[in-house]
């Protein structure tokens, strides 16, 4: 699953335009909203039933009640993520750079990056005190870290790099799970490179860094490398003027046949 760092307004989408098969996750987001606007949770049940019921037309009320519950209960007790920022130092930096290979780099960078901002980012209410709080953890996915770097690792290059990262002690295993790595290069004292606000596309601050030709996308102005001359448009963008072709396509042609 995609990492999201624009909660609220993935919750929104969700509601706008619906999805293909209904997660836990997206119910959680959904379920979030409705309470940080004030509802009720037998109102926001409802909502949620009724939002189910018209994006699958199969959907089990029934079956997935428990879905629903957990959603609810996870409304009360975590809230919508903001982000604010996350700070990359140039100690970090140039640790990234020592691994001399830019598709490495890209997604050691990410990594980092997805890990201090859930880190900053924590949604519970509640967060107990842990032991482990001073530790940095990326908890992400594999495949989400690859797609947030723009990187294509096969499992027997994956295995190489994992390898590489715990021997130079940038990444270090855990017993939690295999996604969840303890990370070694961060280093918050070091003086400030540069700071993320735009989480849209994050991989294109380092991009810049490293010189890449970058552009603005002329419809939402996200910062991206250009990768052709005709490069104008970001990958949300160019898939909202695809649904909005088709779309138009779809009614223009259906209005022809009846």
């Amino acid at each position: 699953m995609t990492i999201i760092f624009y909660e609220k307004e993935y919750a929104e989408n969700l509601l706008k335009y619906g999805v293909k098969a209904i997660k836990q996750r997206d119910l959680n987001f959904i379920s979030k909203l409705f309470y940080e606007k004030g509802l009720k949770i037998p109102e926001i049940r409802e909502k949620i039933e009724d939002f189910c019921l018209k994006t699958d037309k199969n959907f089990n009320l029934i079956q997935s009640y428990k879905m629903i519950n957990r959603a609810l209960s996870h409304a009360k007790n975590n809230h919508l993520r903001v982000p604010d920022e996350v700070i990359i130092t140039e100690d970090e930096y140039n640790k990234i750079l020592t691994l001399d290979n830019y598709q490495e780099e890209k997604f050691l960078f990410a990594m980092l990056v997805s890990a201090k901002f859930f880190k900053n980012h924590r949604s519970k209410i509640k967060q107990k005190q842990s032991k482990y709080d001073q530790t940095l953890y990326s908890n992400s996915s594999i495949r989400d870290i690859q797609e947030l770097a723009g990187t294509h690792f096969t499992k027997k290059e994956w295995r190489e790099i994992k390898r590489k990262f715990t021997q130079l002690g940038f990444i270090n295993p855990t017993i939690i799970g295999s996604n969840c790595w303890a990370m070694g290069i961060c280093n918050d004292t070091s003086y400030p490179l540069f700071v993320i606000r735009d989480f849209r596309n994050i991989i294109a601050y380092y991009q810049e860094e490293k010189g890449d030709n970058m552009i603005n996308c002329i419809n939402c102005n996200v910062r991206m490398k250009k990768n052709s001359g005709a490069h104008i448009l970001c990958r949300n963008c160019s898939t909202e003027k695809r649904r909005y072709i088709r779309n138009n396509w779809y009614k223009n042609n259906k209005d022809r046949e009846q």
